[in-house]
């Protein structure tokens, strides 16, 4: 390309610069005085805010977190010293009227979880009060097949043998925490037999012992649970102990079921 058809091209290249900067000028000149770009900056600073904001009181927000905290600090005290024994009694209401409209499943399911939910004043318990509420529950469920009738003391069944030992389980040398055993037996009907899992730390010295486990696996079966079963869960829920004021025992129990008359 010659000199000066270069000259003549850079010439029409400046003009065309000038004329492309004249006319953003005066695009913006115009919209800044029809307040367009006003309006979008006003937009956009409006849109900022307020995803700032949302940040802040969002879930993980330093906002939110300032607000619960103030919360808690009024509140949480407030319930820890609120008194809900009204609120245990109007329950206790409200399961008596379910409780005389209900088939006989739910209200052993209703009864038992009234049970359960009652508070127990005592925080211990000797194993001879334990089987002595084992043998109302056998006098209670047991089964009177092949059972005699006893017409010395009235019209009964004859009694069965029950028992209660206290079973000593294989320690670990290198372990605190002793578990035994209390076993509840019936010679005439194993479905009565039942066992109770206890254990104590070493270093407590107190004599007591806590119920860990028993034979309930779950509150899911309360429908089916027996009043004795009901107890023994209620024991360890309250975290009341067991003291071992006898380590075995055994006695008779009297059927509590009327015997049927037979004609011959």
């Amino acid at each position: 390309m010659a000199y000066s058809d270069r000259w003549n091209y850079a010439r029409v290249e400046g003009v065309n610069s000038m004329n492309l900067e004249n006319n953003i000028k005066d695009i913006i000149n115009q919209k800044l005085e029809d307040g367009t770009i006003e309006r979008i900056v006003t937009d956009q600073f409006e849109k900022g805010v307020e995803k700032a904001v949302g940040e802040i009181f969002g879930n993980f927000g330093n906002g939110t977190k300032t607000i619960k905290n103030q919360i808690e600090s009024v509140v949480i005290p407030f319930l820890e010293k609120h008194d809900y024994s009204d609120y245990v009694q109007k329950l206790d209401a409200v399961l008596v009227e379910v409780l005389q409209a209900t088939t006989a499943e739910n209200r052993n399911l209703l009864n038992n979880f009234k049970e359960l939910i009652t508070p127990k004043a005592s925080d211990t318990i000797n194993a001879t009060d334990l089987f002595g509420k084992y043998m109302n529950k056998v006098a209670m469920d047991v089964t009177t097949d092949d059972l005699d009738v006893d017409f010395d003391g009235g019209l009964n069944y004859e009694s069965v043998c029950v028992t209660f030992n206290f079973l000593e389980d294989e320690k670990r040398s290198w372990s605190n925490l002793t578990t035994d055993k209390l076993i509840f037996e019936c010679e005439h009907d194993e479905d009565m037999n039942y066992e109770i899992l206890l254990a104590k730390w070493d270093h407590i010295h107190n004599g007591e012992w806590n119920i860990v486990n028993s034979q309930i696996v779950d509150i899911r079966s309360l429908r089916n649970m027996t009043e004795f079963e009901i107890f023994i869960m209620t024991l360890k829920q309250h975290g009341t102990t067991v003291i071992l004021d006898e380590i075995r025992g055994e006695d008779e129990v009297i059927p509590e079921k009327d015997p049927e008359a037979k004609w011959y």
